[in-house]
């Protein structure tokens, strides 16, 4: 039902659209959610190249996008590549002074990953 639906949605709307990324990202999340972390990585992938393409490198989408996927690259067994991640999604939120709850959810991931990375977590 997902497919028929989202072929509906890119025809009418269309994929290369800010709007287009939240789709594909939304799916990221249920896929997150039912632990397929693999095709998660790919929604939220697709979604952030969207995102950068449309929006902009430094689009406030672009921070949330790279949350997520550093939350499946820990959950698969790379905290290294979680906290490239979420660096960069800090840099955004910190040249927009953005201290919305992802600014926040970044911090603390990055602090905690950071801390467990360091041994003193």
């Amino acid at each position: 039902m997902y497919n028929k639906a989202y072929r509906i949605y890119r025809k009418t709307i269309g994929v290369e659209t800010l709007q287009g990324a939240c789709t594909l990202h939304s799916t990221g999340v249920v896929f997150q959610r039912q632990g397929k972390m693999e095709a998660a990585m790919e929604k939220f992938n697709e979604a952030l190249a969207i995102q950068r393409r449309v929006g902009g490198g430094e689009h406030h989408d672009v921070a949330t996008s790279l949350l997520n996927i550093a939350v499946c690259k820990n959950m698969m067994g790379d905290p290294q590549g979680a906290v490239a991640l979420l660096r960069e999604a800090e840099g955004i939120n910190r040249k927009w002074g953005s201290s919305d709850g992802n600014a926040q959810n970044v911090a603390a991931f990055l602090a905690i990953l950071e801390g467990e990375l360091s041994g003193s977590g």
